[in-house]
């Protein structure tokens, strides 16, 4: 820490217990390694900027994750998001990644719409504080895509310039994407020699070996010659004999590997030496020429197993002949039933078509006499209901006959009876006017008895009226 601090180290790679206990004026960069949360990333990336400076954080995520949301329409609302949920929020988001850390800091969610309440809460107030334009691989694409392309380029002196303008930098010659190799798909290890003599191989080279260290060390060494190979060596590179010699080449290379590398110099050419010497040894040439016996025995028991498969084949081709031909004078044979089956089948059909023939015509002779009757029926039939419609049109002319003067004398009647009816209505009218005019003339006699009587009980009220008052002023006077 203190060299990184005075400048000697130009990067420094901390855990998050050290990188969070730090507070360094000079990191103007945090490159973050691995999933975590999004509120320890907040943490371990505001490590850089702490000079007032624009820093620069580099977060890494998977294009896709197994068993992951990669999409948004992955993402399902008003479910709580867990820090894995978080996370894959974070790398699909298309909204500004410093106001979606800074909501996740307060409400515990990355959002990942624009209508979300706590993003637009939050950007309102980054928007009234007059915050800085955020410049996160979300708002400008464009730059940190520019960015990514020249970050090899960045040293400490062209740092500010590269973050502020990445554009105004060209891509130099040497920048260019490393490409790794594709590994080899491994060849299948195989040996060609039997278990006895793979076995016997292997204890050649081991002992072999043993002469070899013992000769380089001599007999007081150290370690044993096992420490630098064994059996487990020997038994590695016996497995894939047939690809580390083929014939009278020997791949150093893959033989070097096998064995885990040349201990001792000399060690590898020994071990090319001690495969020649056991392919010299009276065990490897007894064991050539009884495998090459027992190859000429498994041959010639192939041949015999080959002769007599032959021989089998033709005698069941033989019995395959015959029984085609025995089957073909069967179903000859079938045919011939099946024709004459045939032949009886076709004159039962004929027969039955004769009867079914004469059936018909005599069905049809049959069916001509019905509708002859049939006809003549209906001729009678029809001269009947002539007949009848044309009593039932004299039934009905008299009917209507009969109805019209029905209804003549039923309206002459009623013409007679309104007649009557006016009349006397027209005597009721009168009757009820002279009984109003009568009546009218009781009431004016009536109502000229009343104003009479009503004057003269007023004449005799006002002549009661002056007596009393008469009296009131006579008895006044006796009483003065």
């Amino acid at each position: 820490m203190e060299d990184f601090g005075a400048g000697n180290f130009p990067v420094i790679l901390a855990t998050m217990a050290l990188g969070l206990g730090q507070n360094l004026k000079q990191v103007q960069c945090v490159i973050h390694m691995g999933r975590a949360d999004p509120a320890s990333i907040v943490q371990m990336v505001g490590r850089c900027g702490r000079n007032g400076k624009t820093g620069l954080g580099i977060l890494f995520m998977e294009p896709t994750r197994k068993t992951g949301f990669n999409n948004l329409d992955d993402f399902k609302e008003g479910v709580v998001q867990t820090d894995d949920f978080r996370m894959d929020a974070l790398a699909v988001t298309n909204l500004c990644l410093r106001v979606a850390l800074t909501v996740d800091n307060k409400v515990g969610h990355i959002p990942l719409l624009e209508t979300d309440p706590s993003y637009l809460a939050e950007k309102a107030q980054e928007l009234s504080l007059n915050f800085p334009k955020c410049t996160c691989s979300n708002c400008m694409p464009s730059k940190a895509n520019a960015l990514l392309n020249i970050i090899r380029q960045v040293n400490i002196n062209n740092f500010d310039l590269i973050l502020d303008d990445p554009f105004s930098f060209p891509l130099e010659s040497w920048n260019h994407t490393l490409m790794q190799r594709p590994k080899k798909k491994p060849t299948k290890a195989t040996c060609m020699y039997s278990d006895a003599m793979a076995h016997d191989l292997k204890i050649h080279l081991f002992k072999r070996f043993e002469v070899f260290y013992n000769e380089m060390l001599g007999q007081e060494a150290e370690f044993k010659a096992a420490v630098f190979f064994g059996m487990d060596e020997a038994k590695v590179i016996v497995k894939s004999l047939d690809q580390v010699r083929n014939g009278d080449c020997v791949d150093i290379t893959l033989l070097a590997t096998l064995m885990g590398g040349q201990m001792f110099k000399g060690q590898i050419e020994f071990l090319v030496q001690a495969f020649s010497d056991w392919m010299d040894t009276k065990f490897y040439q007894l064991q050539l020429i009884t495998e090459a016996a027992h190859n000429s025995f498994v041959l010639l028991e192939c041949r015999c197993i080959l002769d007599a498969a032959a021989a089998a084949r033709e005698r069941n081709k033989a019995a395959t002949v015959a029984k085609n031909l025995a089957q073909r004078e069967e179903r000859e044979a079938e045919k011939e039933v099946e024709k004459a089956e045939k032949a009886k089948k076709k004159l039962r059909i004929q027969e039955e078509k004769a009867r079914i023939a004469q059936e018909k015509a005599a069905g049809r002779q049959s069916k001509a006499a019905k509708n002859e009757r049939i006809k003549e029926e209906k001729a009678k039939l029809k001269a009947l209901a002539v007949e009848a419609r044309r009593h039932k049109a004299t039934i009905a002319e008299a009917s209507k006959k009969s109805e019209r003067e029905a209804r003549l004398k039923a309206k002459e009647d009623a013409r007679v009876l309104a007649a009557d009816n006016l009349k006397k209505k027209k005597r009721a009218q009168a009757d009820s006017i002279e009984a109003k005019k009568v009546a009218a003339q009781a009431k004016r006699v009536d109502c000229k008895r009343h104003q009479e009587d009503k004057q003269a009980c007023n004449t005799l009220f006002m002549s009661q009226i002056q007596e009393h008052r008469a009296q009131l002023l006579h008895r006044m006077e006796d009483g003065e």
